[in-house]
């Protein structure tokens, strides 16, 4: 499957956020929540025309869950192996 570096990106910072320290979350949960609106706004700004509906930011959240999922267990996997050699 081709990369979507946006889409990465959305998933890196949700994965940034989830694994902060506690003092760091609050910034890394803004930025995942900028990356959001962002995507929401670009999706919605060109979803008439295109003949699709607006999307709300809790719908886009929950349709990342299964791919955040395999995200992060990709990523626990590199890192795991990063650790043990």
């Amino acid at each position: 499957m081709p990369r979507n570096e946006e889409l990465e990106a959305l998933l890196q910072a949700q994965y940034d956020w989830e694994g902060a320290w506690p003092q760091e979350k609050a910034a890394y949960q803004q930025v995942f929540n900028r990356l959001i609106k962002h995507h929401v706004r670009k999706h919605n700004a060109t979803a008439s025309a295109r003949g699709k509906r607006e999307i709300a930011e809790t719908e886009l959240r929950e349709a990342l869950g299964e791919r955040y999922y395999q995200f992060k267990k990709s990523r626990d996997r590199e890192l795991r192996k990063k650790l043990t050699c």
